[in-house]
């Protein structure tokens, strides 16, 4: 769907319409922000001084807010936490309500809203100063923080809607007839917003289906006005409020495949939310801040969006705060500032060249002067560096002259065994280089504890870094953190199997560039289950813009993002947000057909080329039970001395219950997804 021309024209729209400032409105921008803010306050309580532990404000939040109903939350005011939002004295500088709001505003303001809605609903008390202060936030932060924080903004404002609700004639535009019936609009979009909001209980046969229908007519409204210029401008003087409800609804539509669409209508919804009275927006009978609310559940699907929280993300998700992303680099600076920047590229480059020994040492030294100037680093990031002195001391072991690491995340314990096959398997495959294990969760923690501190004589060197969160983003912390300490990476998922070592293949291929990604065989963009990223300063910068991107915006997709960031030829994938002054650095792809391959694609069936096997999109149950059949074969022929890359190479057949057998299986497994693949490409979404 095009965007274009979709900036608001306000020249003449609006004037007329009750609680707006056409001239306020339609200059209305909100201020620019500093990257990898913590807008769910997770870590505001890791540096001393805080005002209150905002993570037990979030739990006491979280025990009256109802998932699968959220407007039917209990939203009434915590007594206990008046302190927070009420001024209890003359000395202002001082007072913990002054404070809440400058260390955690979202959560500050969250508190407020309760405590505003109180007084009108309950005491017949307007606090002025309190609107205030809930105006100034809304008009700070970005839409989309103030849905995808964990701080329920968007549901309590549409549960008080009803206080505010003024039918006027001139905001409904129900007897409207211009670009489009807002009659018609307006029934078409209540019926939609109550079926989104249909209790469980209370559904009907049907009442999915209808949901999806109603979506898709109201979705042609919009499509309608977009369809000219010129109709933008004639529905923002017809009917405001309906086109602002229009334009929230594609903030929905938007969100995670079509991203590139999001950021014109996010400015109109910044507009609104920023430049508009927030009890104004709540007394049209057009439900804005419901659109918004559905929007708000994308990134923790809840009631509304449905996904695997595995694979969602929230600000609170991270466990870093942005001044500890970079170890070594002094938070004097902001995250990604000029000076950030400049200190970061040089302490890198700076480590590139030193001996193994020398690196170690280096490390120590930097990490005592920031400890001495900024105070002690905490147990995750201490971790990390000594996760990449770990990787020199296995480097100078081994002889390397290359401080590299092979990456795997390892989440919650269903897997954990298969981490034990796979540090076996690098172990006879001769791969030299450490294990750099992400694990998530305490079973996945102590699988690794346990292979780390284990005889090393039989399986691969093992080094654990272990978050606090269950998420998956954290691939991308740890796999930052390393590149900013000067180490190599080599990713690989776990639903993966190796044949043979990949390394020098890899590395011979990447001779010339800072980045190779696996790709999809059959298509035109990355697989980010199979990566390298060579360490220096450009590359570590680059990296760092990425997880500002990725941490900022919820709603974008990592895969998405790596391909578009780095510069990579497609037919008509985008993102939004993209950063103005993104890193150039040289990235290419791994050979998708034969060498690095995804089986539901397809491979060409060159055995003897192959190197790293990828299940990726199978069921899990179904990748699961023929990875085994991989380290079963791996494993049977050991004995042998026969590596299990030659075996299926050159097998025809076996006789049954025999070493050979487990072979053949695998055989099977691996010809099974053989495919004659085109040479033109699909495009990626």
């Amino acid at each position: 769907m095009s965007s274009v021309g979709m900036g608001l024209h306000l020249d003449k729209g609006y004037r007329g319409v009750p609680g707006i400032d056409i001239d306020e409105f339609k200059s209305f921008e909100k201020p620019d922000l500093p990257a990898f803010l913590d807008y769910d306050c997770d870590l505001v309580g890791t540096k001393p001084g805080a005002v209150v532990d905002w993570n037990l404000v979030y739990q006491r939040v979280e025990s009256s807010f109802s998932r699968l109903s959220p407007l039917k939350s209990n939203f009434s005011f915590p007594e206990d936490f008046k302190h927070l939002v009420v001024d209890s004295g003359p000395r202002r500088s001082a007072d913990p309500s002054r404070r809440a709001l400058q260390e955690c505003p979202l959560g500050a303001m969250y508190l407020r809203l309760l405590y505003y809605y109180q007084g009108l609903t309950i005491n017949n008390l307007w606090h002025q100063e309190v609107e205030e202060e809930i105006q100034l936030v809304l008009a700070t932060y970005p839409t989309y923080a103030l849905a995808l924080t964990r701080w329920p903004i968007f549901p309590v404002l549409a549960h008080f809607s009803h206080v505010h609700h003024i039918p006027l004639e001139v905001v409904m535009c129900d007897d409207v007839k211009g670009v489009v019936d807002w009659g018609q609009c307006r029934k078409d979009g209540m019926r939609w917003i109550d079926l989104v909001y249909t209790d469980e209980e209370s559904k009907l046969p049907g009442h999915d289906e209808m949901m999806v229908e109603l979506q898709v007519v109201v979705s042609q409204y919009l499509y309608t006005i977009l369809r000219w210029k010129e109709n933008q401008l004639k529905a923002s003087e017809e009917c405001p409020f309906g086109f602002f409800f229009l334009a929230a609804t594609q903030l929905v539509a938007a969100a995670g495949k079509s991203t590139q669409h999001l950021p014109p209508f996010g400015k109109i919804m910044d507009q609104v939310v920023g430049a508009l009275q927030f009890g104004r927006v709540s007394s049209s009978p057009w439900p804005v801040w419901h659109v918004l609310a559905i929007f708000a559940d994308f990134n923790k699907a809840n009631w509304y969006w449905g996904g695997d929280r595995k694979y969602l993300r929230g600000y609170s998700d991270w466990n870093l705060r942005s001044d500890e992303l970079s170890p070594l680099v002094s938070p004097r600076n902001h995250f990604l500032s000029p000076g950030w920047k400049e200190e970061a590229v040089e302490k890198v480059d700076s480590l590139l060249h030193l001996r193994h020994i020398k690196f170690v040492e280096a490390l120590s030294v930097r990490s005592r002067i920031q400890e001495d100037g900024w105070g002690p680093m905490r147990p995750i990031v201490r971790s990390l560096v000594d996760a990449a002195q770990a990787v020199a001391a296995v480097s100078e072991r081994q002889g390397l002259k290359r401080r590299l690491a092979y990456v795997v995340l390892l989440y919650g314990g269903k897997w954990a065994y298969l981490l034990e096959r796979l540090a076996r398997h690098l172990f006879h495959l001769n791969v030299l280089h450490p294990l750099l294990v992400i694990a998530i969760g305490e079973d996945a923690a102590n699988t690794c504890r346990k292979l780390m501190s284990g005889d090393s004589m039989h399986s691969a060197q093992v080094i654990c870094w272990m978050p606090d969160t269950m998420s998956q983003v954290h691939r991308f912390t740890c796999i930052h953190g390393l590149l900013h300490l000067g180490i190599d990476v080599l990713y690989t998922d776990m639903d993966t199997f190796w044949l043979r070592d990949p390394t020098n293949r890899i590395l011979a291929s990447a001779e010339g560039w800072d980045a190779l990604f696996a790709r999809h065989g059959d298509a035109d963009c990355v697989n980010i289950g199979v990566f390298y990223l060579r360490a220096s300063g450009q590359t570590a910068l680059w990296m760092s813009q990425f997880i500002a991107w990725y941490h900022d915006h919820p709603f974008e997709i990592d895969q998405r993002g790596l391909h578009v960031f780095l510069g990579l030829p497609t037919q008509r994938m985008k993102v939004a947000f993209l950063p103005e002054d993104l890193v150039q650095i040289r990235g290419s792809v791994l050979e998708d057909r034969n060498e690095v391959v995804i089986g539901d694609i397809g491979w060409a069936g060159l055995l003897p080329k192959m190197l790293i096997f990828h299940w990726c999109h199978r069921p899990i149950e179904l990748k699961e039970k023929e990875i085994n059949i991989a380290y079963d074969a791996n494993e049977a022929l050991l004995h042998h001395n026969l590596p299990v890359s030659l075996a299926v190479s050159v097998m025809a057949g076996a006789m049954p219950r025999t070493p050979w057998a487990y072979a053949f299986k695998f055989r099977v497994v691996l010809d099974q997804y053989i495919k004659e693949l085109s040479d033109e490409r699909e495009a990626c979404w």
